[in-house]
């Protein structure tokens, strides 16, 4: 004679699938960033900014994307510019989120890095001298 399968067993194993799909939830996004003032890197030409994600809801563990090919939760040693981050769950659910961080222009007053290295290149000289043209290097 062949063994049967309790029905009762089938029946709980379907109800613990159905309360597994019910603790998977969208997913929801939340991006903060690198504060210096009024922008994201503290100095024009920087690369001290960084993105920290939070990520709510969905199945654990998640797996990230960043549009620059790094594949954590959070991002640092960022330079001004765009980056989106996709993010996908265990139970299938996907989202994704962008950010532009943003640096303060050049001024060649200042003591910023890139200020000092700033060379003057004559151009169009004639007397009195009237104009000459920024280099960055």
């Amino acid at each position: 004679m062949k063994p049967q399968k309790n029905p009762m067993y089938i029946y709980l194993f379907i109800l613990i699938l159905i309360a597994m799909k019910g603790q998977s939830q969208d997913l929801t996004l939340d991006l903060s960033t690198s504060y210096y003032g009024d922008y994201n890197i503290s100095y024009f030409g920087g690369n001290d900014g960084y993105i920290d994600l939070t990520v709510s809801g969905g199945l654990p563990p998640f797996t990230y994307k960043w549009s620059n090919g790094i594949l954590d939760q959070d991002v640092s040693d960022l330079a001004a510019g765009y980056y989106k981050v996709y993010v996908w769950d265990n139970g299938g659910h996907s989202a994704e989120a962008e950010i532009t961080l943003t640096e303060p222009g050049l001024d060649i007053n200042s003591n910023s890095p890139c200020a000092s290295n700033i060379i003057p290149q004559w151009s169009g000289y004639t007397s009195p001298l009237t104009h000459f043209i920024l280099a960055h290097q």
